[in-house]
């Protein structure tokens, strides 16, 4: 063997181990609820009450993000997905990063901004997660990327082990 098979076959035996290595763990929570509560989003349809899937991988807990909360809710055939600032707390807007993939490539909104803040019967969410459950109660400002959509979305979740 030359120096360049010797090279080509280490990088192979690396590559192949690192693939069986375990990947990190993540502090993920698992769950459903509800979308509801719209006002200003009749131009695309949200109304009455949508019944959703989530998954929550809280800021700060082993193995998450340090700075954002990061939320997959399943409506229907799409899916949203948002960046939530660990700052998230009761009466305070902050911006988050928000997707959503129906039946065309990812989009993510960022003309009009999608802003949430915890809604005032937030309660373990933006608190103390030891008992492996979590309440989230959210007001979602621009909606689906609809300037002036509003809408509430409330969800129970359950640390997955």
């Amino acid at each position: 063997m030359n120096f360049t098979m010797k090279t080509a076959l280490g990088g192979l035996g690396l590559a192949l181990c690192m693939a069986a290595a375990p990947a990190a763990a993540f502090t993920i929570y698992q769950g459903g609820g509800y979308v509801g509560s719209f006002e200003g989003c009749e131009a695309q349809g949200w109304s009455g009450v949508q019944t959703v899937t989530a998954r929550l991988v809280p800021a700060g807990l082993p193995g998450n993000d340090p700075e954002a909360h990061t939320l997959v809710v399943q409506l229907g055939e799409g899916t949203h997905s948002y960046r939530i600032p660990a700052t998230l707390d009761q009466g305070s807007w902050v911006d988050v990063e928000a997707w959503e993939v129906w039946s065309h490539t990812p989009r993510q909104f960022t003309d009009p901004q999608v802003r949430m803040r915890a809604d005032r019967r937030a309660s373990d969410f933006v608190g103390d997660l030891s008992d492996l459950r979590a309440r989230l109660h959210v007001q979602v400002e621009n909606f689906n990327g609809l300037a002036g959509c509003n809408a509430l979305m409330g969800l129970t979740l359950r640390q997955r082990s």
